[in-house]
């Protein structure tokens, strides 16, 4: 009796074992990923949706974003401390500073910026001498703020004034306290703030194709693991074409992030629609003109889009995932 008994714990045991440990060795399994994210925006919300529905998962990652000020992204990549920066923009213009990084996905091609002011502003002439909360100086925040100045008939670099605020949240409370003249923001702060009876004055994406959100890598964390980045692309390749193709996430996750009802966070999934590309390949175009902001004014030749972008991995994940880049 003593032995059946025996038999039948042994039994239940291997069977518990059976039923749990799948999970727990899948958990185990799950190599921790981390990226830094400059801000908490709509654009980088494909990198969230694609974790929440397991696409890092099923390529065995287990991401972690974490905020990190885009212009300390680049150091913190050389030195190992991330693995992935998602500040596409201040990657590609330390890369053409001859950090050695290189772009290997891009989110975005326009940045959504918008230029948001005081009511009383109503035009270029009336921005004149006032104060432009950005994220930090250097960042492309500030080169949004500059284009949109001198699309507005403005010297972008003796007649207005950038303040460093950081997260947008900061940028629009600095606005409303009246410490800042405007702000750069996305959409959905945007449309917030003219409900609050601000003006938007300007939308920087029609001024510039230049990449905002994307990843960068070392040269050499690319090059010892390159599998981790093809694994890691092609879940973000996933996630940015599935917030395109079903954008009841999307629309949900800018009612959450900006308090906005549906539809006016459905108008701002449609304008975010614009900033996106469709498959995670950096546009020549937006590169190029990183490149040239970076290095304005500079003699000698300037590197170009090949020496600074490697889509190697993404045209692996690709592969493997039926789709024809944009190359």
């Amino acid at each position: 009796m003593k032995q059946i008994r025996s038999w039948i714990f042994a039994g239940l045991v291997a069977f518990v074992a059976v039923v749990l440990a799948p999970g727990d060795i899948q958990a185990q399994a799950l190599q921790k990923v981390r990226i830094a994210i400059p801000t908490i925006n709509v654009l980088t919300r494909p990198w969230y949706i694609a974790k929440d529905k397991g696409f890092y998962a099923a390529e065995g990652l287990d991401p972690e974003f974490i905020y990190v000020q885009g212009t300390l992204q680049p150091p913190a990549l050389v030195n190992g401390e991330i693995d992935f920066a998602g500040s596409g923009d201040t990657g590609v213009r330390a890369a053409a500073n001859g950090v050695p990084i290189k772009l290997v996905f891009a989110m975005t091609h326009r940045p959504d910026f918008m230029l948001v002011v005081k009511p009383e502003i109503k035009s270029g002439k009336e921005l004149r001498a006032k104060k432009i909360a950005v994220s930090s100086i250097g960042s492309l925040t500030a080169v949004g703020a500059k284009a949109a100045a001198g699309a507005l008939g403005l010297n972008p670099d003796t007649d207005i004034f950038l303040l460093a605020m950081g997260e947008q949240t900061n940028r629009f409370a600095a606005l409303q306290a009246g410490s800042a003249d405007g702000m750069i923001v996305d959409p959905g702060l945007a449309l917030a703030a003219q409900k609050k009876g601000f003006h938007i004055l300007s939308r920087v994406g029609e001024q510039l194709e230049l990449i905002q959100v994307g990843l960068a890598m070392s040269n050499q964390k690319l090059k010892s693991h390159l599998d981790l980045a093809r694994r890691f692309l092609k879940g973000s390749v996933r996630g940015l074409v599935d917030v395109q193709k079903n954008p009841e996430e999307m629309i949900q996750a800018v009612m959450k992030l900006r308090k906005l009802n549906r539809e006016d966070a459905t108008a701002v999934y449609k304008m975010e629609l614009n900033s996106f590309t469709t498959d995670g390949t950096p546009s020549r175009k937006s590169v190029e003109s990183a490149i040239q902001i970076a290095l304005q004014g500079r003699p000698g030749p300037k590197p170009t889009y090949e020496d600074l972008v490697d889509l190697t991995p993404l045209k692996q994940a690709h592969k493997e995932l039926g789709i024809t880049g944009n190359y």
